[in-house]
């Protein structure tokens, strides 16, 4: 239908499984208690296109998570974490 969709939390796990890929549990347990970092948004993205800026700061809690090669494949990533998580795409 190219619409923009977004899905936060569990719908962002959601789309993934609709999409075809899942979602992992964080055994690390790294970012599920007041977790704030920089994620690097990718160039060419619409979320780029957006906030027009590298990287942005957001506060996060996660005990699911995508790594970068379980989305790849799926959906065209817009941002990363510094530990290879997908924060958006």
């Amino acid at each position: 239908m190219n619409k923009p969709l977004i899905g936060i939390c569990e719908g962002f796990n959601n789309i993934l499984r609709a999409i075809g890929t899942d979602v992992v549990e964080d055994k690390t347990k790294s970012h599920d208690i007041n977790y704030r970092h920089k994620v690097s948004i990718i160039k060419g993205t619409k979320l780029y296109d957006l906030i027009k800026k590298d990287e942005y700061n957001v506060n996060n809690i996660h005990s699911m998570i995508a790594p970068k090669e379980k989305v790849e494949d799926y959906a065209k990533i817009s941002s990363i974490s510094h530990d290879g998580l997908v924060e958006s795409f």
